[in-house]
C-alpha cells in the first residue's frame, strides 16, 4: 500500500474517538490485542518502554520524559494520541513523526499479518507504534495510554516505569462515576513487581492507587513539586506538576540502567521540551491561545494560567467540546473568569453543535468564530481557544494558513 491507500485502510476499523456511540460489536478487553500482536511478532517486546495513564496532563508529561532522554543521549519512541493536524505526529522516534513510506509499510505488514482479523481504529495505531519502534531499535519508548488504562491497548507493554498522572471526571460513561472507579481503570497499567510513579491525587483516587501497587508489590513514587534551575518551555503554572512526575520517573529510570541521565539533561530537556496545542500563543496583540483543556478542572487551570501572564486584558473564550464533556463544570470555570462566552464547533463528529452551548455569541466554524473574537478584542486581550483537542488542531491549521 501507498500512503493514500495506508490511510484507507486504517478508516475501514471502527474508530471510537470519532463515533457518538459505542460499537456494540465491540468488547474492552487485552485478548485481541495480545493476538495482534503475537501475529505481527509481539513487536512489543522488542524495546523497554514507560507507559503512562491519567486524566490531565499525560501527553504533556509524555512530551517532557521523551525530551529528557534525547537531551540524554537516548534514541526514543514517542506514542501519543489524539493528533492535531496530521495522524503521523502520533508516533515519533528521535523528535520526528514518522514517515509517509514508514506509515505505509508498517500499515502493510500489519494487514498482512492481520488477514481477516479486524483491529479498531486505535489498536491498528498502537500495532503500528510498536512495529515501528521495534524496527527502529529505540532504547525506550514513552507511550500515552488512549482511555483508562486496564484494558487500553497499550496496556499489552510490560513497562519499566508505570506512571499515572493527575486524576478527575472525565469519560465517566466507561470509566465510572466516582474517582475511586475511575482510578480503579487507571490503575490497572500497574503490573505486578513494578515500579509506578503518581502525582498527586485526591484522597479517593490515592487510596485506590496505593493499594493497587501494595497488592501488585510495585514500588510507588509520589511526586512533589520540582521546580528546576532552568525554566520549563511549556507555559502555564499546571506544568510543574507535569514535570516533576517526567523528572520522578526519570530519576526512577536510572535503577533500570539509564545512566546518561542527570541534572544536566534533565534541565536541557525540560528546556526544549515542545508540545503544541497546550498553552500555545500562536499570535499576538491580541494575543491568541490554543489549549487542549477538556474538562472542567483542566478548563479553571488553564484560565488561571492565562489570567497570571496577562493579568491586563479581558479573556475571551473560543470554546467548542466534545458530546458527554461536562459543560456545566466548564462553563463555571469560565464564568468566574469572564463574561464573554464565543461557542463553536469543530467538524469532529462527536462535536458538541455549538448551539447547544447556550451562549450569546455563536459561530461556527472555528475560523469564523476566531474572527469574530478578533473584532471584539483590544490588543491587550487574550483569545482563549480551548474544550477539546480536535478544536485546537483546527485552530492551529487555521492560523498556520
Amino acid at each position: 500500500m501507498n500512503h493514500s491507500q495506508a490511510i484507507k485502510y486504517l478508516n475501514s476499523f471502527f474508530n471510537y474517538e470519532r463515533r457518538l456511540a459505542h460499537n456494540p460489536g465491540y468488547t474492552f478487553n487485552l485478548d485481541r490485542m495480545r493476538q495482534f500482536s503475537k501475529r505481527l511478532g509481539n513487536p512489543e517486546r522488542k524495546f523497554r518502554s514507560v507507559l503512562v495513564a491519567g486524566t490531565k496532563g499525560k501527553g504533556s508529561t509524555v512530551a517532557m520524559l521523551d525530551s529528557i532522554l534525547r537531551a540524554s543521549g537516548y534514541q526514543v519512541g514517542m506514542y501519543t494520541s489524539p493528533h492535531l493536524i496530521d495522524l503521523r505526529e502520533r508516533i515519533a522516534v528521535g523528535g520526528e513523526s514518522i514517515s509517509k513510506n514508514d506509515f505505509a509499510a508498517g500499515l502493510t505488514e500489519i494487514r498482512k499479518k492481520l488477514g481477516r482479523l479486524k483491529p479498531t481504529y486505535f489498536e491498528a495505531m498502537t500495532l503500528l507504534a510498536f512495529w515501528q519502534f521495534a524496527r527502529k531499535k529505540v532504547d525506550i519508548a514513552v507511550v500515552e495510554v488512549g482511555l483508562g488504562g486496564r484494558l487500553d491497548a497499550t496496556n499489552v507493554l510490560d513497562p519499566l516505569v508505570s506512571v499515572i498522572t493527575s486524576i478527575s471526571y472525565d469519560h465517566t460513561k466507561e470509566l465510572g462515576s466516582t474517582l475511586a472507579k475511575i482510578a480503579r481503570e487507571k490503575a490497572g497499567i500497574i503490573h505486578y513487581g513494578s515500579v509506578v510513579v503518581t502525582a498527586p491525587q485526591e484522597k479517593e483516587a490515592r487510596e485506590v492507587i496505593f493499594q493497587t501497587a501494595e497488592k501488585r508489590k510495585a514500588i510507588l513514587l509520589e511526586t512533589v513539586d520540582y521546580r528546576p534551575q532552568t525554566s520549563v518551555s511549556l507555559l502555564g503554572d499546571f506544568q510543574i506538576e507535569n514535570a516533576s512526575v517526567a523528572v520522578t520517573t526519570a530519576h526512577a529510570l536510572l535503577n533500570f540502567g539509564f545512566d546518561k541521565i542527570n541534572s544536566r539533561t534533565i534541565r536541557r530537556g525540560l528546556g526544549e521540551v515542545r508540545w503544541p496545542g497546550r498553552f500555545e500563543i500562536v499570535s499576538r496583540k491580541p494575543a491568541v491561545i490554543l489549549d487542549g483543556a477538556h474538562n472542567g478542572e483542566s478548563i479553571e487551570a488553564i484560565v488561571a494560567s492565562v489570567r497570571k501572564k496577562f493579568p491586563r486584558g479581558r479573556i475571551i473564550p473560543v470554546i467548542g467540546i466534545s458530546r458527554g464533556k461536562d459543560w456545566e463544570r466548564m462553563r463555571e470555570a469560565i464564568a468566574k473568569a469572564t463574561d464573554i462566552l464565543i461557542a463553536t464547533e469543530s467538524h469532529d463528529l462527536r462535536a458538541c453543535p455549538a448551539r447547544e452551548l447556550n451562549a450569546k455569541w455563536i459561530a461556527a466554524p472555528v475560523s469564523k468564530a476566531i474572527q469574530l473574537a478578533k473584532t471584539m478584542a483590544s490588543p491587550e486581550d487574550v483569545i482563549l481557544v480551548s474544550g477539546s483537542l480536535f478544536l485546537v488542531g483546527e485552530a492551529k491549521q487555521h492560523v498556520q494558513n
